[in-house]
């Protein structure tokens, strides 16, 4: 009984670390994206200047 309930803490302690882990990567990709976004717009008001 006690190692079923070793196996179950484990398993929802992995959920946990996998949810955590890949709200992480979103984050991180759409930061970046923002970053994209930002440069892009520096980039058409350069050259919106130029002309």
């Amino acid at each position: 009984m006690e190692n079923h309930d070793v196996r179950s803490n484990n398993a929802i302690r992995q959920a946990a670390f996998n949810t955590r882990r890949s709200f992480k990567l979103k984050i991180v990709k759409n930061s970046s994206a923002e970053v994209q976004d930002a440069s892009q717009a520096t980039t058409q008001g350069q050259k919106a200047k130029q002309r």
